[in-house]
């Protein structure tokens, strides 16, 4: 089972090339993990990393996996650990026996070593459990790790078709099975077993059965071809995630990292610690950015030089702020200069003051543009429609809460700030009469 899905995002991206899995022996005091044991166990997480490398071949990838154990002679100990446990604040306290000043140090100073990998970590648990394994992220929202049980159904060893399910989950692959008596999850798994009875994820055949069926192989990095019947077997939960996987995945490298460089910044805000950065894709050669994609980045170089890159993406927008969210973070970002929020616990909190960006604003509409420039301190924008056949300047004369009040001789516009139906008049009328004029769409660069 699985508490975090990524997009390609966190220490693990997508499972190609190099990568990195760090495994750890963690024990209840009355239950302690003997050197046999651990050497037997690390053999089962063997078997299940090679078995995920041969299902690669199917689909034309050679992927590395290295296995790296740490604190393998020590005996980590934690109190009062439960069947099912979910580690949460108990990291710091296994990091600190293994060697780090906490659960984030491993994964920079692993990053530092093995520049280039993806890297995961595997915590093995000496408590027998049913199910096998609980995958997990932690709060930080960068590093991804998997906790797993030895398996009463399989002799109190760890089985070796669990690694290979918790790994693929650090990779963004979702479960298949339905958690929930719920009609749209037992829909969507009879749609899995239809599709991909064989599936790993989906757990409905015998071990030696399983396969990395082509929606899996997709979620996960190692096709970019996905059908339309993915979203059928999607669970709900994970349909936001599919949805945005089918739509962006040809914006991502081999190596999961978003491709900017063939796309255009928008919007842009910088912060005590890092950036937020808007970009666009798709934009034609006229820079007409109607209906492009565009997503949100989120860079941010904290206290030891522990750096978190996450991909957002635009979920709403309101009078004052930009929504936009991942499958960690939920943010709150101003449209001028001010404080961000973060959402936590449910409830907004500060963030940092985010100062925008110095950019050229542009109004693309489905005729035409209008650009803004400051000239020697007065601001001039310049349109253009249906390709220069008609062009001209206004003059800014007003600036509201929400628009931008633009004229010339002939009209009056108001631009939504932040994109929407701009409204008109004409500047001969004594009283102002507006009208919707068109859906624009707003850009800064």
């Amino acid at each position: 089972m699985t508490e975090f899905y990524g997009e390609w995002q966190g220490s693990a991206k997508k499972l190609l090339d190099n990568n990195l899995v760090l495994v750890t022996f963690v024990s209840p005091p009355e239950n302690i993990w003997t050197n046999e044991q651990k050497k037997e166990n690390l053999e089962k997480i063997q078997k299940g990393i090679n078995w995920i490398k041969n299902q690669a071949l199917n689909y034309n990838q050679n992927v590395n996996l290295e296995i790296k154990t740490l604190g393998f002679d020590k005996d980590i100990l934690l109190k009062d650990l439960k069947d099912g446990l979910y580690l949460g604040d108990n990291l710091t306290t296994i990091a600190k026996q293994i060697g780090f000043a906490n659960f984030p140090h491993i994964l920079s100073d692993y990053r530092m070593e093995y520049r280039g990998y993806n890297v995961v970590m595997i915590i093995a648990v000496n408590i027998s459990n049913e199910q096998g394994g609980i995958s997990n992220c932690t709060s930080h929202g960068d590093f991804e790790y998997g906790v797993l049980y030895p398996d009463v159904r399989n002799e109190n060893r760890i089985s070796e078709y669990t690694v290979a399910h918790e790994l693929l989950h650090a990779y963004s692959a979702p479960d298949l099975y339905a958690y929930s008596e719920s009609i749209e999850e037992i829909k969507a798994q009879e749609n899995a077993i239809k599709h991909i009875k064989k599936d790993i994820m989906l757990c409905e055949v015998e071990g030696k059965d399983f396969e990395i069926s082509e929606y899996t192989a997709f979620t996960i990095g190692w096709h970019n071809d996905p059908k339309d019947w993915y979203k059928d077997i999607s669970p709900p939960s994970f349909l936001q995630s599919i949805d945005f996987m089918m739509k962006y995945s040809g914006y991502f490298d081999d190596g999961g990292i978003l491709n900017l460089e063939n796309a255009t910044q928008g919007r842009g805000y910088s912060f005590e610690y890092g950036e937020v950065k808007e970009w666009f894709f798709g934009v034609n050669e006229e820079n007409n950015y109607q209906n492009c994609p565009s997503l949100w980045t989120f860079e941010e170089d904290g206290e030891d030089e522990y750096i978190a890159t996450v991909l957002m993406r635009e979920n709403s927008i309101d009078n004052d702020y930009i929504f936009i969210k991942n499958s960690t973070y939920s943010l709150q970002i101003p449209l001028k200069d001010g404080k961000g929020k973060v959402l936590v616990n449910n409830t907004w909190q500060d963030w940092y003051d985010l100062s925008l960006q110095n950019m050229t604003l542009m109004v693309h509409y489905e005729k035409g543009f209008l650009k803004k420039y400051e000239i020697l301190n007065e601001i001039i924008w310049y349109w253009e429609e249906d390709q220069n056949q008609l062009n001209g300047f206004f003059e800014q004369y007003n600036e509201m809460d929400n628009f931008l009040c633009i004229k010339n001789d002939i009209y009056k516009f108001k631009i939504p700030k932040i994109g929407g139906m701009a409204e008109m008049t004409f500047a001969e009328y004594k009283k102002e009469e507006w009208i919707n004029w068109y859906n624009v769409t707003v850009s800064y660069f």
